[in-house]
């Protein structure tokens, strides 16, 4: 007699109004640049699940509570139904302590975003993630993994060569990957979202999303004022797929050398205007900020690198990195303001 088939528990899917529907009890990704808004469709997928009875575990390592939590009300979260913390757990040693957390809560979505913080530095990701990958397995619960993109499409490429880590790597124990990228006829508004692998049947279809600014009324859970977040709305289906979506997105993230150098030079300004007093600031609070003005991340590494801002571990958290100006860097700075008739009121950490 052969041996008995493991019972199946409903519907392989999660299927939720005006989102890719996502495998269910497996890790799935979204990929994106920097800019491109990855962290608002987590939000988006996280509102909506609760919004259907669900329980969502969300863990942000880029935003905290306060930041997320308008954005939340924005999408008309239910709150009661989403738990929410800010420090990763390191896989694969802390699986169990995420089971359990996850467990407690009775989540049937958790998000983690960025996926990249829960591995150990550079190493890869299928080590860390195939405890994880099992858990989801034996407990049903669904994962969302938000990652960054690690380069543009280029001709002869397909989406998956923008995934983090080698070819087969994430993208190998993924039942579900997906790539969000902005629209070349309206980046500043619209937002595509397509599959770029979907091992089960016909892939959902590719979906645009308007970028909307919205604003949050005070609320007993947040601050007094009024938040202004970003929201992202479904509008609907798109006849592109996911290769279709980032190539035509490349053409807008290939400025020629003379724009590099200006959108570096004013990356460089703003950064000179946190930097210029001599104190050690914090890398993620940095990033958070000059993300929010418009400022491409990886332009703002550039800018830093070449103007010689050193970075150095957070003496209270080792894990934390801090930007800060060397003195003779600071000191350059203000004899060239000075030789340009520049203002000069401030002084040079000594």
């Amino acid at each position: 007699m052969s041996a008995a088939l493991p019972l199946i528990r409903g519907p392989r899917f999660i299927a939720l109004p005006g989102l890719p529907r996502l495998r269910r009890g497996k890790l799935n990704v979204i990929a994106g640049a920097g800019g491109d808004n990855k962290s608002s469709l987590a939000v988006l997928y996280a509102a909506t699940y609760s919004q259907t009875g669900g329980n969502v575990c969300l863990i942000s390592t880029e935003d905290e509570w306060e930041d997320v939590l308008p954005r939340l009300e924005a999408a008309d979260a239910d709150l009661s139904r989403i738990t929410f913390r800010h420090k990763p757990y390191r896989l694969p040693e802390q699986t169990a302590a995420l089971n359990t957390w996850l467990s407690r809560h009775g989540a049937g979505l958790v998000i983690l975003d960025l996926l990249e913080d829960c591995k150990p530095g550079r190493s890869e990701f299928r080590p860390a993630l195939i405890p994880l990958v099992s858990a989801l397995h034996r407990t049903d619960v669904t994962a969302l993994g938000i990652v960054h993109t690690n380069k543009h499409l280029r001709n002869g490429q397909s989406a998956l060569d923008v995934i983090p880590g080698r070819r087969g790597d994430l993208a190998g124990i993924c039942k579900a990957v997906f790539v969000i990228a902005r629209s070349a006829d309206d980046p500043e508004g619209t937002r595509y979202v397509g599959a770029a692998k979907w091992n089960h049947g016909y892939p959902p279809p590719s979906l645009a999303f308007a970028v909307e600014s919205v604003e949050v009324p005070p609320s007993d859970l947040h601050t007094d004022t009024i938040e202004e977040v970003v929201r992202l709305r479904p509008v609907g289906a798109v006849a592109m797929d996911a290769n279709t979506i980032l190539r035509q997105a490349a053409a807008l993230a290939e400025p020629d050398e003379e724009a590099k150098a200006s959108a570096r030079a004013k990356a460089w300004a703003a950064l000179l205007a946190v930097l210029r007093d001599g104190a050690d600031h914090p890398r993620e609070d940095i990033r958070k900020a000059m993300e929010a003005d418009g400022y491409a991340w990886a332009t703002v590494k550039r800018a830093a690198g070449e103007q010689g801002v050193q970075t150095k571990p957070d003496p209270n958290d080792k894990r934390r990195k801090l930007w800060f100006l060397p003195t003779g860097v600071l000191l350059q700075l203000l004899d060239a303001e000075q030789d340009d008739g520049g203002d000069d009121g401030w002084e040079p950490v000594s």
